[in-house]
């Protein structure tokens, strides 16, 4: 399933922590060095993690140190652990400045207060159209008025004109 444009901050963490599972760690000492080798692995299509706990239970039993060289960092900085790894991600993706989070609650702010600011106007707009209109009634409802007063005053004029032949 491929997300639209608008879901890319989505995907893009995604693609990061398969490639986290996958990409070996430096500095292991053992055979065993990425989340993939101790059976973790990614539905591409749900985005799932797996874990094939035979695969996690082998590579336990046979090299327990390497397997957890895997998840921490070393004191000395040669080597930099899943853990870590995961957690500097996760800082940079979340960072309040600057972060593709951040970023993407920014915009979504700024678009619900442009929206905000655009009903507004609208509605002043809808306001004025109404106030015109009211005024326009009004006017007509006037003329309606002195047109039928002056019907009236032309209908009793002509009553009391005498009449012609009788």
């Amino acid at each position: 399933m491929r997300l639209p444009e608008k879901y890319s901050t989505s995907r893009s963490v995604g693609n990061h922590l398969r490639n986290l599972i996958s990409t070996r760690v430096e500095g292991v000492s053992g055979d065993y060095a990425s989340l993939a080798e101790l059976g973790v692995t990614t539905d591409y299509k749900t985005g799932r993690l797996t874990l094939d706990t035979e695969k996690l239970d082998e590579a336990l039993s046979d090299d327990f140190d390497a397997v957890g060289e895997i998840f921490y960092s070393s004191s000395d900085g040669s080597r930099t652990g899943v853990g870590d790894q995961l957690k500097d991600y996760l800082d940079d993706v979340t960072s309040t400045l600057g972060g593709p989070i951040s970023s993407r609650k920014n915009g979504f702010i700024t678009r619900v207060s442009d929206l905000d600011e655009r009903i507004e106007r609208e509605a002043a707009r809808v306001e004025s159209i109404r106030e015109r209109l009211t005024k326009q009634y009004a006017a007509l409802e006037q003329l309606i008025n002195n047109f039928q007063t002056t019907g009236n005053s032309l209908v009793q004029s002509l009553s009391n004109l005498p009449s012609i032949g009788g």
